[in-house]
């Protein structure tokens, strides 16, 4: 994966979870199931543990949607967001019927001024032990959930 792109909705009182199958050029894992010319799947081993995974938000219906939210980006720890055994049941159905080796959830308490009627930008950048850097995006329209 040198950039792909996910769909999620988002809600306030609720949170949200990036999923994904992440992998690299310079990856250790097994060849990914979904094809081949993916490349290899991203091992907890396979990431910077400094830097490896960047976590920034962005709200695309703000004034400056180039800009990151307040307390973006965070830094995740590989371990917390990377399986090294590819997931295929449950939750990870979501992402399709391969599965997927990246999760990340946030509340969405934790996004600063959040507008229901906003649609917000996750990217995730994945750093490699040998430097390669791998890019993800999520885009999250965001929703109102109960009563007005």
């Amino acid at each position: 994966m040198s950039r792909a792109r996910f769909t999620a909705t988002v809600t306030a009182t609720g949170y949200f979870t990036l999923l994904g199958r992440v992998t690299a050029i310079d990856a250790g894992g097994p060849i990914s199931p979904a094809n081949p010319a993916e490349g290899r799947l991203l091992r907890i081993a396979d990431v910077n543990a400094v830097n490896g995974i960047v976590l920034t938000l962005y709200d695309l219906s703000a004034a400056t949607p180039s800009t990151p939210l307040a307390g973006y980006p965070v830094t995740l720890a590989p371990a917390a967001a990377l399986v090294d055994v590819i997931q295929n049941a449950g939750v990870w159905l979501n992402l399709d019927t391969f599965g997927g080796n990246f999760q990340a959830t946030i509340a969405g308490s934790n996004i600063p001024n959040f507008s229901p009627d906003h649609t917000y930008l996750a990217t995730v950048k994945f750093t490699t032990t040998g430097g390669g850097a791998n890019f993800g995006e999520w885009i999250l329209p965001a929703a109102h959930v109960g009563p007005p």
